[in-house]
């Protein structure tokens, strides 16, 4: 049986452009040629035709052309997941999506952009000897799972072989053995599909985990507090907004919360830090949508996240935010007040899947967060966990989109008590080698979409 998969011959194989026109909507818009391939029933396809913009040019081939999926692929170049590191433009986690179906290799924008970023990474890697690359191929949900694992691996090297030729010390890069079981789509069509047949890659700071200190460091810690965010000034609300409508966004946010500890940190040898590790448990985003015939259809982006996941600003930051962490370079014993706040939030489209005609409306969503927070000390590699909180957000609303309002159970903050060691088993060295909860994040408004249920 075909590795990805041959799609049947049905409404479903209308192709998709893949040039995003600029919109309030943070999903794909589809080809003014052809009516939306996940029209909902009941909607008017004349409402939904878009003027497209020109075809970006194919400058590679496909071998295989004989389905629907495979001719999706051929007709589109491959494409290109990305986001910049938080306040720089060091991109430090990809996927490279579109593989020819069946295929290996690379297609020609995903050379281009591992040539773009290959110097950086290479400078990066210079630097700091802990970090790594990690590459993780996937493939659609076609053919058998030992054909897929095979495909997915075989992806994996190809981009670790175009990452050697640029310069990258092969010692460097660590292909996952584990086929990336993360689904961007529900693959109902052959665009869907094309965006779980890709490689993720992504640099990480390699940490090994120790149950007690080091020799050559110490710490004490004193006052522990965790609680709510400090009450939102009139200028941050200005920025961002704990209910807002805008566009074809709905999106809540909510300060809440706040976590700080004193550190008095000895480092014998220098090269030690001390600070806060978030990590993201559980994440539950989903929004119910009512049509005017009273029909529902709820949207569900479990899938979009692989948890649990490190919460920081980059891939390779050694804690969730090293500006308010302590880092000793030389032999010394010194103090700080190490903290991390957050202020999550979470977008669902108003109207869908046509951000203008639906024909569904927001009617409820649900959102639910869960973290445990690590206090710890990094010292030559190893990290180790010394004091942990875990702490949560959820929400329940009714939506009433044309005025405008809510009502319902409004986002709400929880936390536990500070314990030693670890509050919650979780391996650790895995989450600090995956990629961000960032760049998970990012990806529910860009190249992953929900599941319909």
């Amino acid at each position: 049986m075909r590795a990805d998969r041959d799609f049947k011959r049905n409404n479903s194989e209308d192709i998709s452009s893949f040039q995003k026109e600029k919109s309030d909507s943070f999903f794909f818009t589809k080809n003014s040629d052809q009516q939306e391939t996940q029209t909902a029933k009941g909607a008017d396809p004349v409402a939904q035709k878009k003027t497209a913009p020109p075809p970006t040019p194919v400058t590679d081939t496909c071998k295989n052309t004989d389905t629907p999926e495979a001719q999706f692929g051929a007709q589109n170049p491959g494409q290109i997941f990305e986001i910049g590191e938080s306040g720089g433009s060091r991109n430090e986690e990809i996927s490279l999506w579109n593989f020819c179906a069946g295929e290996i290799t690379l297609r020609q924008k995903h050379k281009e952009k591992l040539k773009e970023l290959a110097p950086k990474w290479k400078k990066t890697l210079l630097t700091d000897s802990e970090i790594q690359i990690r590459v993780s191929g996937a493939a659609s949900l076609s053919g058998s799972q030992d054909a897929n694992h095979a495909l997915a691996i075989a992806r994996a090297n190809s981009t670790k072989s175009a990452l050697i030729s640029e310069g990258i010390s092969s010692d460097r890069i660590i292909v996952d053995s584990n086929v990336n079981e993360r689904r961007l789509s529900p693959e109902k069509t052959p665009e869907g599909a094309a965006r779980d047949r890709r490689v993720d890659v992504s640099l990480f700071k390699k940490t090994l985990i120790a149950n007690k200190l080091l020799p050559f460091s110490d710490a004490i810690i004193s006052n522990l507090k965790i609680g709510a965010h400090a009450t939102p000034t009139p200028r941050q609300l200005a920025f961002r907004k704990l209910l807002d409508f805008r566009g074809n966004n709905f999106i809540r946010t909510h300060p809440a919360m706040s976590a700080s500890a004193d550190v008095m940190l000895t480092s014998l040898l220098g090269g030690s830090s001390a600070g806060m590790l978030q990590v993201l448990n559980g994440d539950i985003r989903q929004a119910k949508y009512v049509d005017n015939r009273n029909k529902s259809l709820m949207l569900d982006y479990s899938n979009c996240f692989k948890l649990p996941c490190k919460d920081t600003n980059s891939g390779t930051e050694t804690f969730s935010n090293d500006s308010a962490s302590l880092f000793i370079n030389k032999p010394d014993t010194q103090s700080k007040n190490v903290f991390i706040s957050d202020w999550p939030g979470a977008v669902f489209p108003l109207r869908y899947p046509d951000p203008k005609s639906g024909p569904f409306v927001l009617q409820s969503y649900k959102w639910q967060m869960n973290f445990t927070i690590v206090l710890g000390v990094r010292d030559s590699g190893f990290f180790t966990p010394l004091k942990s909180v875990i702490w949560g957000v959820a929400a329940n609303e009714d939506v009433d989109v044309a005025a405008k309002q809510v009502k319902g159970n409004a986002p709400v903050s929880t936390f536990g008590k500070w314990t030693d060691g670890m509050v919650t088993p979780m391996n650790l060295e895995q989450v600090m080698s995956g990629a961000s909860c960032r760049f998970f994040a990012r990806g529910t408004d860009t190249v992953c979409q929900p599941l319909e249920k």
